[in-house]
């Protein structure tokens, strides 16, 4: 493990939730062939006649730039693929990039070694201040190297959901990659990540061993199998205050996550070791393990103030332009569904919130923290929070029953920037967008659209965007509603 700078200024961090990759990286010109990522490397053909660098302005000597003029910032760098994992999707992202290593470690473990770097794609000075881990072993599978970034970031995505419960950042994982240096004999791969200054610390293993010193590791982890539905557990925490590293992931079959996963052996040891604290006791996670620690010890986090569901109610009452909140008609059981009082099943919209693009933070704190709203008749439901992206991914879908009497025709979508709050704790909208049902493209099932986001404000209408725009898959179930509305022939998109 090594150690790696503040994510706040790591341009790798703004991510969209997680696949969303931040590098401005050339990509590679033709020739370039489409490679299994633990295959060999992709084949590489430069142009004819080579590249042309343009000239550079001389700048005075110390500068990096040579007295004769010659730009001499690219010496000593090679060629690389850079490897991002996706964890929501399960998908690999390829980039060209350029980087600059030393030619000896300045640290070595018992199975790597630990090499400065330089990622000359992200910038002059935002591109130093990396690691390169390279494996001592030059037989070793090249396999371990993907494992290992695909938990690190997978443990990022569980760092957010965790973060989503206090409403601001609480924990969080280096940005970890895989590039392969293809210009090497054999096209060595190297695990990459920012250098973080500071105090490094372990403060639980993949065993039965935790810092009970320290609250927010051991509720980071305990949180993990409780929000997976005990599907796996996140443990094996290290690094600089609460920014981590190195993480190992245990999952409930015990498959995947590289030779370190304990599979349930490794979340028992865990649990049965693990001393609830105060934060905890404020995530409402039940009991387990040893006697808990007081309340009083340690560190302690609220659960976020801020209450969707009460902002809700508010800005509906003040922005469903107009709109009048019909009543549902009542429900009875039916056996194991839901049906209305004449028998039949009520009509109802599902979406998959997507993702926005072109959302606007603010100068002083960066990108924002977003979420969207949804709104129908008396109903409103929120997704997760997305820190820090001005584009960020939810692909969470929501469901939401519509009344038989047809006064609600519209539904309203509304983007907050949770980062900024009022007087009152509420979220600043970024901006709003009107769905009707009746312009619904929905005859092949769903409609699949972008929609503009207006101000936010009882005048708002369908129109140019002042705030980006938010990407929707929308899809009616329709029941006894006639011809005017056509009847969907396929089901939601996945």
């Amino acid at each position: 493990s090594s150690p790696a700078s503040d994510p706040a200024t790591d341009p790798a961090r703004r991510m969209f939730g997680f696949h969303q990759y931040a590098q401005q990286a050339p990509q590679y010109p033709q020739g370039f062939v489409q490679a299994n990522p633990f295959g060999a490397a992709a084949q590489y053909a430069p142009p004819s006649g080579g590249y042309a660098v343009a000239q550079a302005p001389q700048a005075a000597s110390g500068q990096g730039v040579a007295n004769t003029g010659r730009d001499d910032w690219l010496k000593g760098t090679e060629k690389a693929i850079r490897k991002d994992f996706d964890p929501i999707t399960k998908a690999w992202k390829r980039t060209a990039v350029v980087l600059r290593l030393e030619k000896t470690p300045f640290a070595t473990g018992s199975m790597r070694h630990a090499i400065r770097m330089e990622d000359l794609s992200l910038g002059e000075e935002e591109g130093k201040g990396f690691v390169a881990k390279m494996s001592i072993n030059k037989i070793e599978n090249k396999k371990i190297y993907y494992d290992d970034v695909e938990m690190q970031m997978e443990a990022k995505m569980w760092a957010e959901r965790f973060n989503d419960k206090f409403g601001k950042k609480v924990v969080d994982f280096i940005v970890a990659y895989v590039a392969e240096l293809v210009e090497r004999q054999n096209q060595p791969l190297i695990g990459v990540e920012k250098m973080v200054k500071g105090n490094y610390v372990k403060y639980n293993n993949n065993w039965d061993w935790s810092d009970d010193r320290r609250n927010t590791p051991q509720a980071f982890s305990h949180f993990t199998w409780e929000a997976s539905n005990h599907k796996l557990l996140v443990c094996d925490l290290q690094g600089v205050g609460d920014l981590w590293t190195d993480p190992q992931i245990h999952s409930c079959d015990g498959k995947g996550y590289g030779k370190g996963n304990m599979g349930m052996k490794g979340i028992h040891a865990f649990l049965q070791n693990h001393r609830c604290n105060s934060i905890c006791t404020a995530l409402k996670l039940p009991v387990v393990g040893k006697t808990p620690k007081p309340d009083t010890s340690g560190t302690r986090l609220q659960v976020a103030k801020f209450k969707p569901e009460q902002t809700l109610a508010q800005c509906k009452a003040q922005y469903m332009l107009g709109l009048q909140d019909a009543a549902l008609p009542k429900k009875v059981r039916k056996g194991k569904r839901d049906a209305l009082v004449d028998g039949t099943e009520p009509d109802r919209v599902q979406v998959l919130v997507v993702g926005a693009t072109g959302l606007k933070g603010d100068a002083k704190e960066g990108a924002p923290d977003v979420m969207v709203v949804l709104m129908c008749g008396e109903q409103a439901t929120e997704t997760r929070v997305v820190y820090g992206s001005a584009e960020p991914l939810w692909n969470e879908r929501i469901q939401m029953v519509l009344p038989q009497d047809g006064r609600v025709d519209t539904m309203v979508a509304v983007v907050f920037n949770t980062q900024q709050t009022n007087d009152d704790d509420e979220p600043s909208p970024l901006g709003v967008a009107r769905i009707p049902f009746a312009s619904l493209q929905d005859q092949d099932g769903y409609d699949d659209r972008v929609w503009p986001l207006g101000e936010y404000s009882p005048m708002s209408r369908e129109g140019t965007a002042t705030g980006g725009y938010l990407h929707l898959k929308v899809h009616r179930f329709h029941h006894d509603l006639g011809a005017s509305i056509p009847r969907p022939n396929r089901p939601a998109p996945p």
